[in-house]
C-alpha cells in the first residue's frame, strides 16, 4: 500500500503536465493564428494608407463629383448667358466679363479642392498612425503571451520530468532508478 501512494501520486503529476503540454500547444496554434491576423491588419493597414495618402485629392469620388458639378453649372450659366445676350442684343463686353466670373468661381472652387485635399490627407494620416499603434499594442500582447506560454511550456516539461523522476523512484522502492 505504501508503494501505490508514490506511484498514483506520480501518475496523476505526469497526467496533469501531460494535460498542460497538450493546452500549450493549443495556445501556440491560437497564437500564431492571432498574429496572422495581426500581420494582416498591419498590411491592410498599410496598403490602404499608401493609396489613399499618396492618391491625388482630385482623383477622389467627392472631389470630381464637386468639379463636375461646377462644370456643368458653369455651362449652363454659359448657354443661359449667351442666350440672353442673343435675345437682348447684349455686348461681347457683357459675355467676356461673365465667362471671366465664372472662371474665377471655378479657379475659387478649385482651390478650396486643394485645401481639402490636405485636410484630407491629414485625417488619412491619423487614420494610418491610430491603426499603426492599435497593431503595435497587438504585436506585444502576442509577444507578452508567447514569452508567458514559453515559461509555461518549460514548467509544463519539467514537472513531467519530476513526475517521471518521481514514478522511477517509486516503483524502485525509493532507493534511486536501478538499484536493488
Amino acid at each position: 500500500m505504501a508503494l501505490f501512494i508514490p506511484i498514483a501520486m506520480g501518475v496523476a503529476a505526469a497526467g496533469s503536465a501531460i494535460g498542460n503540454i497538450i493546452g500549450n500547444r493549443k495556445r501556440k496554434k491560437e497564437l500564431k493564428r492571432q498574429q496572422e491576423l495581426a500581420d494582416a491588419e498591419r498590411s491592410n493597414n498599410q496598403a490602404m494608407y499608401e493609396k489613399d495618402y499618396y492618391t491625388p485629392y482630385t482623383e477622389t469620388t467627392e472631389a470630381k463629383a464637386a468639379l463636375e458639378t461646377a462644370r456643368e453649372h458653369l455651362a449652363e450659366e454659359g448657354k443661359k448667358s449667351a442666350q440672353a445676350a442673343a435675345i437682348s442684343g447684349g455686348s461681347n463686353e457683357r459675355s467676356i466679363a461673365q465667362k471671366e466670373a465664372s472662371n474665377k468661381s471655378f479657379t475659387n472652387l478649385v482651390r478650396s479642392i486643394a485645401g481639402q485635399g490636405q485636410s484630407f490627407k491629414n485625417a488619412v494620416r491619423g487614420q494610418y498612425l491610430t491603426g499603426k499603434a492599435a497593431n503595435n499594442q497587438t504585436q506585444a500582447s502576442i509577444s507578452n503571451a508567447r514569452a508567458g506560454l514559453a515559461k509555461d511550456s518549460a514548467e509544463s516539461w519539467n514537472n513531467l520530468f519530476e513526475s517521471v523522476m518521481s514514478l522511477g523512484m517509486g516503483l524502485s522502492g525509493g532507493t534511486g532508478m536501478g538499484k536493488a
